[in-house]
């Protein structure tokens, strides 16, 4: 939602688009394989067994999720087009606060990912 968000959010406003469709592309294919590795790969916790399975009536999104999901989009989207602008207004070279506007996003990406591991772990906030 946030690289969705950040495009969109440029062409509205008639700005040069901070994230290139091969920068996209990269974020994609490479750095979402790599955090399906690492998450895959975890131990699994030690009560996982324990744990009443999900009721089939429950969905899979609940109501806080999808809150959960729209605000981190828009934080993500806020500070990946808030700091490829302010790069520009430095008068940086727009290939630079491209590399800047996609390290952000992929960084508050990882971040986002791994504060959740708990969430969908059944684990909520300890």
């Amino acid at each position: 939602m946030a690289q969705m968000g950040v495009i969109v959010i440029a062409v509205l406003l008639g700005y040069t688009l901070p994230i290139t469709p091969v920068q996209i592309l990269w974020v994609n294919m490479v750095t979402a394989v790599t955090l399906a590795l690492a998450l895959a790969f975890e131990p699994a916790e030690a009560d996982v067994m324990k744990r009443p399975p999900r009721k089939p009536t429950e969905p899979i999104l609940t109501g806080f999720l999808i809150w959960r999901l729209i605000f981190v989009s828009l934080l993500l989207v806020a500070g990946t087009f808030g700091l490829f602008l302010w790069e520009l207004g430095r008068d940086t070279h727009v290939e630079a606060a491209r590399t800047i506007a996609v390290n952000t996003l992929v960084d508050f990406r990882d971040f986002f990912i791994f504060s959740t591991q708990d969430t969908f772990s059944g684990q909520h906030f300890h």
